[in-house]
């Protein structure tokens, strides 16, 4: 039999109720009397077996072994039951189990809905044991016992970050592991993302081959029909890259709420990214209905009441009118076009008019009254004008 004069841990319960432990002062403890040179003390703070020791190798240490006070440990025995093995010093001498069981085992603790029960157990003839029947509300202090670290601290990878498993920053007990997780918008190249601690003091793998990689969304397609534009068209859309849309002159953004432009950007989206919207569509602004009054004798060649962004409407005149203000055209263009941020008319739609009569010539010169004589000289008669 062999007892370690050291520290106290954690109770249990049998059958699946979880060890817990409160940290609290330590003034009784005798550092001469053990071999610790780190300890861990705190007052209100209850936690399981697995927090305790990941307490203590946190600060590169082991849950020392017990000494002086009930030890409480999960043994796997008959028919692979979990059960509750106490020892306690009786007041005049140690009891308990053989020094050959492995105290502190490691693997998963029992459920947390099991029963505190009183069990029954078989042990080697001639080994002393005694059973200490505490509650389950029964709480003991736990200490750190300083330990080497075969592994040292784990590389760090830009844009990851590292969930110990019997490690810490700066070191890394045998069978520890250290799982690298890249930031959203990363994946992690060169290795698999997990490295164990080895017994020669290695780990299995160089995460320093690891490299966190940017992530990039696919190329966005814009449809010339759509009549959209974007201010980043290099092709490249790294994991944070924000397009701004907008429409051609003449052209409205579609569900945007009367905004002018639509930011699309490049997010995280489960494991890798996409963009965080659809690219957006854009119609046609639509030019006010033109009026024709009967009295102008003017005719359109499109009456449909749809006029959008660049339609053109040639305006006549009826038989028997000519255009007004048309420089002797007989036609006249109207088109839809931009004006601002929205569409209208280029030109009023023309009147038409009767034409006018040929203008009659008049004379400059000043009117005259004129006197005529008829001279008959032999057969011929002259006229002479005064």
């Amino acid at each position: 039999m062999e007892w370690v004069k050291t520290a106290m841990l954690l109770m249990g319960c049998i059958h699946g109720i979880y060890g817990v432990a409160i940290m609290v002062d330590c003034p009784s403890f005798d550092r001469t009397a053990a071999t610790l040179d780190k300890h861990w003390c705190k007052n209100d703070s209850t936690v399981t077996y697995t927090v305790a020791r990941q307490n203590c190798e946190d600060i590169c240490s082991v849950l020392a072994v017990p000494t002086l006070h009930t030890e409480i440990s999960f043994h796997e025995l008959i028919n692979g039951i979990q059960r509750w093995i106490g020892i306690e010093n009786n007041g005049s001498a140690w009891s308990g189990m053989d020094s050959g069981y492995n105290r502190w085992p490691g693997g998963v603790e029992p459920a947390s809905n099991g029963q505190c029960q009183a069990a029954t157990f078989t042990f080697r003839h001639g080994s002393p044991v005694t059973f200490s029947a505490h509650s389950c509300e029964d709480t003991f202090p736990y200490q750190c016992q300083q330990a080497t670290a075969p592994c040292g601290a784990s590389p760090n990878i830009a844009q990851a970050t590292k969930v110990y498993s019997r490690c810490s920053s700066s070191c890394c007990f045998v069978g520890g592991q250290v799982n690298y997780t890249c930031q959203a918008g990363y994946q992690l190249t060169g290795f698999e993302g997990s490295i164990t601690c080895n017994s020669d003091g290695n780990y299995s793998v160089d995460a320093s081959v690891g490299t966190c990689v940017v992530l990039s969304c696919s190329n966005y397609t814009l449809n010339s029909n759509d009549h959209v534009t974007g201010n980043d068209t290099s092709g490249s859309y790294v994991y944070g890259t924000v397009i701004e849309f907008t429409c051609e002159d003449g052209y409205e953004l579609v569900g945007g709420g009367g905004a002018t432009t639509k930011l699309v950007r490049c997010s995280a989206s489960g494991a890798g990214v996409d963009w965080d919207s659809t690219v957006p569509t854009c119609q046609a602004f639509s030019c006010s209905n033109y009026t024709l009054n009967s009295n102008n004798h003017v005719t359109g060649n499109d009456t449909s009441g749809s006029y959008v962004y660049g339609t053109v409407i040639e305006f006549t005149c009826e038989d028997g009118y000519e255009l007004v203000g048309g420089g002797g055209a007989t036609t006249k263009l109207v088109r839809c076009s931009a004006s601002g941020a929205r569409v209208d008319w280029d030109a009023t739609v023309p009147t038409c008019q009767v034409p006018q009569p040929a203008s009659t010539a008049v004379s400059n010169y000043p009117r005259n009254v004129f006197t005529c004589a008829i001279i008959i000289l032999s057969n011929m008669l002259v006229y002479k004008q005064f």
